[in-house]
């Protein structure tokens, strides 16, 4: 007899994959783009929040006389930063947005 979870398992795992490896790939783009053109600021760690099994770590830093603030999630048992902290951030000079924290990506 044959099961319908193992009919259905193929092509849904496929297609997981083929949604998820480009995104995958964007991302990874991004961040290798943004460490090799983007520039090395000093900020701040202002929040630390964990909530299912995830960190959410907000970090501020000044790009040109502006303040900005922007966040990364991170999954892991104890975080490297404490709220306050100084850290190194890593951002794109014309999209202040797009910026991580030097510490983890490295």
């Amino acid at each position: 007899m044959i099961s319908l979870f193992g009919i259905f398992t193929g092509p849904i795992v496929l297609l997981i994959w083929l949604i998820c490896i480009p995104l995958l790939l964007k991302r990874i783009g991004l961040i290798k783009g943004t460490f090799k053109n983007g520039e090395v600021v000093k900020g701040a760690i202002i929040e630390n929040r964990f909530w299912r099994g995830r960190w959410t770590v907000h970090y501020a830093f000044k790009l040109n006389d502006k303040v900005h603030q922007t966040r990364n999630y991170i999954i892991a048992f104890k975080l490297p930063f404490k709220k306050g902290e100084p850290a190194d951030i890593v951002v794109d000079p014309k999209k202040p947005k797009v910026a991580f924290l030097k510490e983890i990506y490295q």
